[in-house]
């Protein structure tokens, strides 16, 4: 069965006019090309009349009824319905009549309402003349009317728009609408047509976004007039909804030339498909010529049961990221579940269609993730996937919300698809394979007392067909509180969100460059290599959350300048953004300032008493002191449950306090640390972290006291330590070959980097992070549990030095604009000095034990039968080769490491200035060129680095450093690649290098 909506409108009729009946023929003629319609119905939107004239009303009516009767003709004297709403010519106006300026005061002085009536009066004749039909209420603001089409039920909501138009030309944005009735406009049948003259965007303020926001939620088919431009398009929301927009044109019955226009929707009651056309007059031919202008298109909103706009776009919005749309950037979480098949194997999913097809497959799965890990993204983005065949639904535990067994579905439903009966009677008569629900934080409801359990998930499988459910709670204890209520092959549906690591967060790094409109793949390569510059050297610190890595990402693609010392010094504002967000998850804003400054109090009483663990008591007096001596009134009970609330501090099985992560107890320590030297200019405890810093949370206390700083004092004293510890020790020298293992043999050639290597150099800087991420206890327990003694220790002391070294390279960057030129050549001499005193520290206990370190080798070669790639029995010679690559990788390594801290676009220039003899020197040098300086001058310096030495190991590393180079710049163009290859590599890796790249 077919529906017609003959959409017609402005017609302008004044009472001198003399009318062209004879294009109501040609219209009803034109009809002909929609084929047969087993229902028709005229909808007029506004601007009958030329001035609301009774004459004219009298005249239009000559026109409305010959096309209704014409009509009825077509539809085979089947009922024809035919409806009107009115435009700003059907008002009674004249020039005295109330002036834009006058309406914009009714607004200011919130009497807007009550001028309501008497602009109805306006429209008497409209009302009273024409020869509308209205439903038996006669709502001259919002018409409500039911038409039936078959089985198919029709809501039409006529609306008044042209309340407050004026006879001046500047009237838009003034109109009224008054939001008490918006909720009239919700749909309660099949579809819901809404019409107007006016769109949404000629109201006022006070209304505009309401109004637009109701029709967006509610409407299917939205029909507008007044602007005489005939159109008809399909508006996305999100990418989810469509609303369909019938735009009509004008028609004028006195002019056979005039360029008029109507439309026509023809709707399938069946499946809801509609397809529009326009009709264009041509009076020197004398007839409509029809154009197709909506192809086939679903009235359902992808299925009768969608949720309201308002809640899509609060499933889109990036809250932490200020509110941007999420699904620009949004990447797939790796995640991990265990091998039913093989215990103690981890199975991956990278993909979401993968993981999609494994809930369907197992029907109900867990998703474990830490704080901040994605959970809650993955499950939106899960809801939005599976909008396009199911009816999906989210129910979000938060810790103050009230849990009703009875009716949390019926709730939940109302919240995300408005709280209509009947959509909610039609949920419920959907078959149970067409639902699926998401719950986020499971933990949080089964901590509630007197939760059951078990009749939660009964209630979930009588309902659902699907259930995801998000936890923070690991594997290892949940069956215990889900009451065993878990599946029996409950392993196999409990997957675990990764970390992004380097695989994935090269996807988010693109994805994010390119919702920011970058997309030169030169720019994406370097924000990328910046990100992943920080985090490799402050991994400890960073967390590869996403929320985490967007906002940091987008820092990046809003400065042009990519600095990655701006990237450190935005750093430490991410983390203080993110501690205040989890703070005021239990305090209100106000009380920010102090519960920071209590947390230090209890972070610096823990650090100067080396204590990880307070019992409930020492809290109490810390606070207590706290109170007299700044005259506040805190509650330890409000103190401890912000903390709880913020996931900042904890309770163990004795009541006792510590702070869950290590990160943020450094935090507090630095903050009072700061406080301390600023205002009572004692330096004690900096020195006592600073001796002390090769000791667990000492360098973070550091780091985050140099952030929190900004000075250059503690620099100053980390140069003093290093210069005490490493000046007696030897340096290496390539030149004099102090440490012979390094030319054992004669050096092999270097193949060029293949796209394998690159794959296969990803793959092991996965496994790297995720080690360390693995490895990395972030619990702030066993921190202090250190002998101070033991910093004067050789091991400790080179510990010790590592880290001031790392410190002073990120110093200069940071601090360039500060730094006297005497301390820039101080601490630039310590960057070439130290890196070669750490690498003799670190090469001659094996060129010492040499010979001891080839006989263990080739021992365990003997047990093992080892054999290399290409299947022989491992040599000695295999060994010394091994070790010899060994030891220029760890030179090459720890020069490059400090290389890439102290080297920016700000410093190259100085970093990189004066005349270098020693090799070492000249190898450093070349990598902090690799690093930022231009192509053309990072290879100039390399060549002539080749032309000045005739030592095989010195061009053997030079070569490593540019096939580096060739490896971590995916984006570098063909002919500088082809540059490159010619210059310093063999011709035989070179051809088969460029010819697989020009490929490519």
């Amino acid at each position: 069965m077919k529906t017609a909506i003959i959409h017609i409108s402005d017609f302008h009729i004044k009472e001198t006019d003399n009318l062209i009946y004879e294009k109501i023929n040609k219209m009803v003629s034109a009809l002909n090309v929609i084929g047969s319609v087993d229902k028709y119905i005229i909808i007029f939107t506004g601007d009958l009349a030329h001035s609301g004239k009774i004459n004219e009303y009298k005249k239009a009516n000559k026109i409305t009824g010959f096309l209704y009767n014409k009509i009825k003709e077509i539809s085979k004297d089947n009922m024809v319905d035919f409806y009107m709403v009115p435009g700003n010519h059907d008002m009674v106006l004249n020039e005295s009549s109330r002036k834009c300026d006058d309406i914009l005061k009714y607004y200011k002085n919130k009497i807007i309402n009550q001028k309501l009536e008497d602009e109805i009066e306006l429209f008497d004749n409209f009302y009273n003349e024409s020869k509308i039909r209205m439903s038996s209420k006669k709502d001259k603001i919002i018409d409500k009317i039911i038409i039936e089409s078959g089985k198919l039920r029709i809501q039409l909501n006529l609306i008044n728009s042209a309340f407050f138009s004026t006879l001046e030309p500047n009237d838009k944005e003034i109109h009224f609408f008054p939001l008490d009735r918006i909720d009239s406009l919700d749909c309660l049948e099949n579809l819901n047509i809404t019409v107007m003259h006016h769109t949404y965007e000629s109201y006022h303020e006070s209304c505009k976004n309401a109004l637009e926001k109701k029709i967006y939620e509610s409407t299917d088919l939205l029909l507008t007039g007044h602007n005489h431009f005939s159109q008809t398009k399909t508006i996305s929301i999100n990418g989810q909804a469509n609303l369909i927009e019938s735009c009509g044109g004008e028609i004028n019955f006195h002019d056979q030339f005039s360029q008029d226009k109507f439309n026509t929707i023809v709707i399938e009651n069946d499946n809801l498909i509609c397809e529009g056309y326009s009709f264009i007059w041509d009076g020197h031919k004398n007839m409509f010529f029809h154009e197709k202008i909506l192809p086939a298109t679903s009235l359902k909103r992808k299925g009768e049961l969608y949720p309201i706009q308002s809640y899509i776009d609060e499933l889109h919005d990036d809250l932490g990221n200020h509110g941007k749309d999420f699904t620009k950037y949004f990447i797939f979480p790796k995640l991990t579940r265990n091998n039913s098949s093989n215990y103690g194997d981890k199975e991956e999913i990278i993909d979401e269609d993968e993981f999609i097809k494994e809930i369907l497959s197992k029907k109900m799965v867990y998703i474990y993730g830490k704080h901040n890990a994605g959970k809650t993204t993955l499950l939106k983005k899960l809801y939005i996937d599976f909008l396009e065949k199911y009816v999906p639904l989210k129910f979000d535990i938060l810790p103050s919300m009230t849990y009703k067994a009875n009716k949390f579905i019926k709730n939940i439903f109302e919240d995300q698809y408005g709280s209509d009966t009947v959509k909610y009677e039609k949920f419920l008569q959907l078959p149970k394979s067409k639902k699926i629900i998401f719950i986020d934080n499971i933990d949080l409801l089964l901590k509630r007392d007197h939760f059951n359990v078990n009749s939660f998930y009964n209630i979930l499988k009588e309902n659902f067909e699907y259930i995801v459910i998000s936890t923070s709670i690991k594997n290892d204890n949940i069956e215990d509180i889900l009451e065993n209520e878990l599946l029996n092959d409950y392993e196999s549906n409990f997957y675990e969100i990764n970390p992004f690591f380097i695989k994935k967060r090269s996807e988010l790094v693109k994805n994010v460059c390119e919702a920011n409109n970058i997309y030169n793949k030169r720019e994406i390569n370097k924000i990328n290599n910046i990100v992943d510059k920080f985090i490799h050297n402050n991994s400890n610190l960073f967390s590869l959350t996403p929320s985490f890595l967007v906002k940091y990402i987008q820092y990046f693609t809003a400065d042009n300048q990519y600095e990655y010392v701006k990237g450190e010094n935005y750093f430490n504002k991410i983390f203080e953004y993110d501690l205040s967000e989890a703070l005021l998850a239990g305090c209100q804003k106000s009380d920010l300032e102090t519960y920071f400054t209590i947390y230090e109090e209890i972070s610096y009483y823990m650090f100067k008493n080396k204590k990880d663990v307070l019992p409930i008591e020492d809290i109490r007096k810390i606070i207590e002191t706290y109170n007299n001596e700044y005259g506040m009134k805190l509650k330890c009970d409000n103190v401890i449950e912000v903390g709880k609330k913020a996931k900042i501090i904890k309770l163990n099985e004795d009541y006792n306090i510590f702070f869950i992560n290590k990160n943020h107890l450094a935090y507090f320590i630095a903050k009072r640390l700061f406080s301390i030297t600023q205002n009572e200019g004692n330096y004690d405890d900096v020195h006592y972290v600073l001796k002390n810093i090769c000791f667990s949370i000492n360098s973070n206390i550091i780091m985050f006291y140099i952030y929190l700083s900004n000075s250059i004092n503690v620099i100053n004293k980390l140069y003093d330590y290093i210069k005490d510890i490493l000046d007696d020790i030897e340096s290496l020298d390539l030149d004099t070959l102090n440490i012979p293992f390094l030319k054992k043999k004669e050096v092999t050639e270097i193949e060029l980097p293949s796209e394998q290597d690159r794959e296969e150099a990803e793959t092991n800087i996965e496994k790297a992070e995720q080690q360390v991420y693995e490895t990395e206890e972030l619990t702030a327990l066993g921190i202090f549990d250190y002998d101070e003694s033991e910093s004067e220790n050789f091991t400790n002391k080179i510990n010790r030095s590592f880290t001031y070294l790392e410190m002073i390279c990120k110093s200069i960057p940071s601090f360039y604009s500060k730094l006297k030129l005497d301390m820039k050549n101080k601490f630039k001499q310590a960057v070439y000095l130290y890196p070669e005193k750490l690498a003799y520290v670190g090469l001659v206990p094996i060129n010492n034990s040499f010979e001891q370190i080839c006989d263990w080798f080739m021992n365990r070669i003997e047990e093992e039968k080892t054999k290399d790639e290409n299947l022989k029995k491992m040599s000695r010679e295999n060994v010394e080769a091994f070790l010899q690559n060994y030891g220029i990788a760890i030179t090459l390594s720890l020069f490059d490491h400090f290389a890439e801290m102290c080297s920016t676009s700000l410093t190259l220039d100085f970093m990189t200035s004066g005349e270098y003899k020693k090799s070492t020197n000249k190898l450093q040098r070349l990598m902090m060129l690799e690093l930022e300086a231009p192509l053309e001058k990072f290879i100039k310096e390399a060549e002539n680095m080749m032309k000045e030495t005739n030592d095989l190991l010195i061009k053997h590393m030079v070569r490593l450093i540019v096939r580096k180079h060739l490896f971590s710049n995916k984006s570098l163009a063909y002919n500088d690649k082809q540059t490159i290859a010619n210059k310093f590599f063999n011709n035989k890796y070179r051809k088969e290098y460029l010819l697989k790249d020009l490929n490519e």
